[in-house]
């Protein structure tokens, strides 16, 4: 069952319980729960700290590395503000 059918069918349910005597004090909470399975907005735990990569810092990664050969990644990656893994993907080509 997917959940809006579920979320159906535990209304059907809060509905019938309703009309009997003995069961009325489960109806409310059976309509909690149907509120609950509702998916929320996702929400980004942290704010963003890397730059965007264009073709232009993939360009500037290339020749950073290319003018400065004894820096190792994770440096260069420091400088430009992005992870060691875009350096890497520029440097191979693989993020134009």
């Amino acid at each position: 069952m997917v959940i809006p059918a579920v979320r159906r069918e535990m209304l059907k349910l809060a509905a019938e319980m309703d009309r009997s005597v003995h069961t009325r004090i489960f109806a409310p909470r059976l309509r909690e729960l149907e509120k609950e399975l509702y998916r929320r907005k996702g929400v980004r735990p942290t704010k963003v700290r890397s730059q965007a990569f264009t073709p232009d810092l993939s360009k500037q990664l290339r020749t950073y590395k290319r003018d400065h050969p004894g820096l190792s990644l994770q440096q260069i990656a420091n400088r430009f503000k992005v992870n060691q893994g875009r350096v890497t993907d520029a440097i191979l080509g693989k993020r134009k």
